[in-house]
């Protein structure tokens, strides 16, 4: 018979690297106050441990490893919403069996970033005054974003830089017309699927908000998604609430779809292959029942 001894240890921004490199199966880490920079998690823990970050703000999260339960607290980018990379991203997620619930994730460009990673749950968090995506997953199976809110992003406009000044907000188009060098801005996704995401569930968020809903937005020479549920969340976007592209058995059901503000983009469902049933679209026929 074997017996397993759990721990409750407490961590400050300088102990934290030692307590994370001793620590055990079943152990709970609990983080003291303070500002925590460059946390880096690459051990896998089979029967898992839980991190209490709820009096911590963290400033870099990187998770290569596994088996671990982040609650609560604030997670934030290094170099905040305009960073460059990884310094502009809250969390960095290539691990396997991770979650985070409670979490407040803000001043960040990219809030979480999930690549070839698996057994991922974001759920019961707030994403809050974000400059671009609030998930971003590519190459990733098995995860679930649930009972999330998507609000205030603040993004960047496009700008043109003409002989008069700057102007915000114009399509490259109209600024070369002006002879005017054009910047692009963000392009800001609450969910953003692409590339080989797998069996994933996107439930009972709500977005709303300055930003697009929830997405697929490949580039060339993307694979697939593959078994997408989108279902029960209430969107209000100002673009792309809900859309995917080359998604095989897929499904978009029971959603509540409405614009955020009119700004000339009306709020629709674009299903590509997916299936779709009992969503209610503000400027689209409602569903037929699932």
């Amino acid at each position: 018979m074997i017996l397993l001894t759990l721990a409750l240890a407490t961590a400050t921004p300088v102990t934290l690297p030692a307590v994370l490199a001793q620590a055990n199966d079943g152990d709970t880490i609990r983080l003291a106050a303070g500002t925590y920079r460059d946390v880096v998690i690459d051990r896998t823990f089979a029967r898992g441990i839980t991190i209490d970050a709820e009096k911590a703000t963290v400033r870099g999260l990187r998770i290569a490893g596994g088996g671990i339960l982040w609650q609560s607290g604030m997670v934030m980018a290094p170099d905040g919403r305009d960073g460059f990379a990884y310094l502009g991203y809250g969390a960095l997620v290539t691990g396997t069996n991770v979650t985070f619930t409670g979490v407040t994730f803000t001043n960040a460009k990219k809030a979480v970033v999930l690549d070839r990673a698996s057994g991922i749950t974001i759920m019961d968090s707030v994403f809050i005054r974000l400059g671009e995506d609030g998930v971003i997953a590519s190459r990733t199976s098995r995860l679930v974003v649930q009972g999330n809110r998507f609000t205030q992003t603040i993004g960047k406009p496009t700008t043109c830089l003409t002989r008069r000044g700057i102007v915000y907000g114009l399509a490259r188009r109209d600024c070369i017309a002006r002879f005017g060098l054009w910047v692009d801005g963000y392009h800001a996704d609450a969910v953003q699927m692409r590339n080989a995401v797998v069996d994933a569930t996107i439930a009972n968020n709500v977005i709303d908000g300055n930003t697009q809903g929830v997405t697929q937005m490949d580039t060339v020479g993307d694979a697939p998604l593959r078994r997408i549920t989108v279902e029960d969340n209430h969107v209000a976007a100002n673009a792309h609430q809900i859309t995917l592209g080359k998604c095989v058995d897929c499904v978009i059901r029971d959603n509540t779809v409405r614009r955020w503000r009119w700004n000339g983009y009306r709020a629709v469902i674009r299903r590509g292959r997916a299936r779709r049933c009992g969503n209610q679209v503000q400027d689209e026929a409602s569903d037929g029942r699932c």
